[in-house]
């Protein structure tokens, strides 16, 4: 139930974001700069409402909905809900650091808290076999793989959008068998 209100939260916001940029750059988007200077402490959380585009929403919904559904079941959901708000702000501690003085940085996108969805899905059911470019693979492999993938293109800077690649990549062909 939460995990389908998440999603539809998202959506909804996105999709009003897409045609209302004052919204989506002014008042939600993750600014660290805007973050550290004014105090804008709920930009930790609202980014996640905010995509780049249809297909990055798209992808990132999709990949929460696939494993959130799971996971809540598994977990309850007080402590999905917890688990997902909590990585909104984890995930974006060392950015912060890295970047609170800078004026142009910011970023969008729920990738941080659906990619502690996945790997909380790997960590409880490691064993689940899930398909990858169509090749059947533990759920533990493919944490391994997801993350390698992950790190090879933030480290190469591969791609700009590291997080929406990714789930792109998860979504297209990884599946719960």
């Amino acid at each position: 139930m939460i995990t389908t209100i998440i999603v539809a939260l998202t959506c909804v916001v996105s999709l009003i974001s897409f045609k209302d940029k004052n919204l989506e750059f002014n008042k939600l988007i993750y600014s660290p700069r805007r973050i550290v200077k004014f105090n804008e402490y709920w930009r930790l959380f609202s980014y996640s409402l905010l995509h780049n585009d249809f297909v990055h929403l798209v992808f990132n919904m999709l990949a929460l909905y696939s494993f959130g559904i799971v996971l809540e079941q598994d977990m309850g959901s007080a402590l999905f809900t917890f688990l997902y708000l909590s990585a909104l702000p984890i995930s974006l501690i060392y950015n912060l650091y890295k970047n609170k003085n800078s004026y142009s940085y910011v970023a969008c996108g729920a990738s941080g808290s659906v990619s502690a969805v996945i790997y909380s899905f790997v960590l409880l059911h490691p064993t689940s076999l899930m398909l990858v470019f169509f090749i059947p693979m533990p759920a533990w492999l493919f944490g391994v793989v997801y993350l390698g993938l992950s790190y090879w293109m933030i480290k190469f800077n591969r791609f700009q959008n590291v997080g929406q690649i990714v789930l792109f990549l998860l979504f297209m062909d990884s599946y719960l068998l």
